[in-house]
């Protein structure tokens, strides 16, 4: 049988499959494709450290790109079908020419040739600093090594900063040319020859800056006072400064602590420094920098007194060296052990600095326009703490003193003289027991305009006391002297006399009494030829007159009242002074400066109302009672001793009181020649 078998039609037009054996090899295939292409955006330059990356692929492809030098990942595209890539935002690149980047393309067959690309890379320098802040001039940062930091304010390149050399260890610092004031915007740009042509960066971020050169006042010492003595384990050091700033304490011109002014006031344990004298010294630096002139150098003593040990020679020292420390300078010495007994008077000064500004003197232009400016009037009053600290005989000592070398001796010496002085109508010297009638008081037609006068007199005599420049400063311690002068008088004197006058039945005019306007001249005068500190002034200038009549008890009442008011007011102004402490600006200083003069001119009018003289409260007080008026004597003296003077007796008083025995013996002297040789003579 016979079999046939037919062939499709289009069986001779058919294309055999391919073989295996004889298709292309991928790898050649891939290897005709084109490398993956990288960009960047800027291209050449980028001037804030930020480039944009992107470039073209094969679909399907990711994407990585890496530095080039350091194979540092910079970014990841995953696998799309999209040829255009591009890295999620800009990329943050190293400073630095011809930075190189590759970009490496992985499909699913294998791995595509690198693309690459370089770019050149300068961002801003940074400033130091927060968004604003203080300082004496100096601003600073960090930027890339080699490369210049020109720095501008307000829009305009500072001169001083125009081209600020980097550090190799990326540190920029300069001070610029603006004057104290602002706030400034300052920002800053760097530029590198080798980078972009030297083109400049992008400007930093801003920082608003306060410039501050004026060096602060001296810090004060308050606690322990000079010549003082200090006894116990804890040995704090304490006073006044402006708020804000920073002090270091010296003992013997080694620092030793540091303290922060809060409300004007600092305090620091200093530790244990052996018994015996030491030098005390403070330096103030505020919050911008700027140091002030050191403390006055005090001496003071710790413990009990030892014998045999030399005093101490206070030198003179001068402000630190302010130069700026840079990351480069090399470390500080260690700080030198402090001097012993042996070599305490050849102690090192404080490190010198060469050109130091004169700050004593007001800027140009401040002298009329530093209302707010202390004066300093008041400035050294004691404080409670160290009128507590006073030891309690002290103002016994002193108040006996007082009345055996003053007030005694001044009383024979006005009888001694009495009735050989002629005097004018209106005279400083008399009593009050041989006052005219009623009818003929003097009768002022308006007392309160009589006595403004005296009162300014005497308010520009306590002004000189401390010395005057022409500052406008000095006219509103004038204010707050008068204002302090005007309660002395309204209500210690005018006030109260009235009261007691009222109290005891008793009829009184007030009469302004030239002695004490005398008595505040002469205080003022020695106040200021001697340095007193704080000065010896009077301002009560007018008293209570009563008629021939009036028995001597109720006017002494009356007196009393006087002398006492204005005792109280006098310590009611030294507390208030020592509780409003330190100040600042023009209300600040007005207020502590009439409490100022509260206290001295009240606590020094007391002094001189009690003098058993002329037609003085003293003087009545003493031809009523002995007892009375010594009592009266002690305690004022004790309380001026104790608030005004409480270190008299540690502050070399050897010289008033031989300056007071040799009055206490002339007055002595006049009296018994009076009253036994005259008398024998003449008969």
């Amino acid at each position: 049988m016979l079999i046939l078998t037919a062939a499709p039609a289009n069986a001779a037009f058919e294309t055999p499959p391919p073989d295996p054996s004889t298709s292309a090899d991928p790898k050649s295939v891939q290897a005709a494709l084109a490398p993956t292409a990288v960009t960047t955006s800027p291209a050449g330059f980028s001037a804030t450290g930020f480039v944009a990356v992107s470039g073209t692929r094969q679909p399907g492809s990711s994407i990585e790109v890496t530095l080039t030098e350091t194979g540092a990942a910079i970014c990841t595209v995953g696998a799309a079908d999209a040829e255009n890539w591009s890295c999620a935002g800009p990329q943050r690149l190293p400073n630095g020419s011809d930075i190189s980047l590759t970009a490496t393309e992985t499909p699913a067959e294998g791995a595509i040739g690198p693309g690459t690309t370089t770019v050149d890379v300068l961002a801003p320098p940074s400033m130091d600093g927060s968004g604003s802040y203080l300082t004496t001039g100096l601003v600073s940062g960090s930027g890339h090594p080699g490369s210049a930091v020109t720095v501008s304010i307000d829009g305009a390149v500072d001169p001083n900063c125009a081209s600020v050399a980097v550090s190799a260890t990326a540190y920029w610092s300069c001070n610029v040319s603006a004057p104290t004031g602002g706030p400034y915007f300052v920002r800053s740009q760097q530029s590198a020859d080798s980078i972009g042509g030297g083109s400049l960066s992008d400007y930093s971020d801003v920082r608003q800056v306060t410039v501050d050169r004026d060096a602060p006042a001296a810090a004060v010492i308050t606690s322990p006072r000079s010549e003082g003595r200090i006894v116990g384990p804890t040995i704090v050091i304490s006073g006044t400064g402006e708020s804000g700033s920073t002090v270091d304490v010296y003992v013997n011109n080694v620092p030793v602590c540091t303290a922060a002014v809060t409300n004007g006031s600092w305090a620091c344990d200093i530790g244990d420094h052996g018994q015996g004298p030491h030098l005390l010294q403070a330096l103030q630096r505020d919050p911008a920098g700027n140091f002030a002139v050191p403390s006055e150098q005090i001496r003071v003593y710790f413990g009990p007194r030892e014998a045999g040990i030399p005093p101490l020679s206070p030198a003179p020292a001068s402000p630190p060296e302010t130069a700026t420390p840079t990351p480069d300078a090399s470390p500080e010495p260690e700080p030198e052990p402090a001097p012993s007994r042996d070599d305490a008077d050849a102690a090192p000064l404080l490190p010198a600095s060469p050109a130091v500004h004169d700050w004593s003197a007001p800027a140009p232009g401040e002298a009329l326009t530093n209302w707010g400016t202390p004066t300093g009037f008041g400035g050294t009053l004691s404080t409670f703490t160290d009128s507590v600290r006073t030891p309690w005989y002290s103002s016994l000592i002193l108040g006996l003193a007082f009345l055996s070398l003053i007030a005694l001796p001044l009383r024979l010496l006005a009888s001694a003289l009495r009735g050989r002085l002629r005097l004018p109508r209106g005279q400083l010297t008399g009593r009050n027991l041989h006052a005219d009638p009623a009818a003929d008081i003097p009768r002022p037609i308006n007392p309160w305009l009589a006595g403004a006068v005296p009162v300014a007199a005497a308010a520009g005599l306590i002004v000189l006391t401390g010395g005057v420049e022409g500052e406008v400063r000095y006219l509103r311690l004038a204010l707050a002297v008068s204002i302090g002068l005007a309660i002395l008088n309204v209500v210690g004197t005018a006030f109260l006399t009235r009261l007691g006058s009222g109290w005891t039945g008793t009829s009184r005019r007030l009469r302004f009494a030239p002695i004490m306007l005398l008595a505040a001249a002469l205080a003022a005068l020695a106040s200021r030829w001697t340095g007193m500190d704080p000065p010896l002034v009077a301002g009560v200038l007018i008293g209570a007159v009563f008629a021939a009549a009036t028995p001597v008890r109720p006017r002494a009442i009356v007196n009393l009242i006087h002398v006492g008011g204005i005792l109280v007011l006098g310590v009611l102004g030294w507390i208030a002074h020592g509780i409003l402490g330190p100040v600042q600006g023009f209300w600040g200083s007005l207020a502590s400066e009439t409490l100022a003069t509260l206290c001295l001119a009240g606590l020094g009018s007391a002094l001189v109302l009690v003098l058993p003289i002329a037609t003085l409260p003293g003087r009545v007080i003493l031809e009523w009672s002995l007892a009375a008026w010594v009592a009266t004597v002690l305690l004022v003296g004790g309380t001026v001793a104790t608030v005004v003077y409480p270190n008299a007796l540690t502050g070399a008083p050897l010289p008033w009181l031989a300056s007071a025995a040799v009055f206490a013996a002339l007055s002595l002297a006049m009296w018994m020649f009076v009253r036994f040789v005259e008398p024998r003579a003449a008969s």
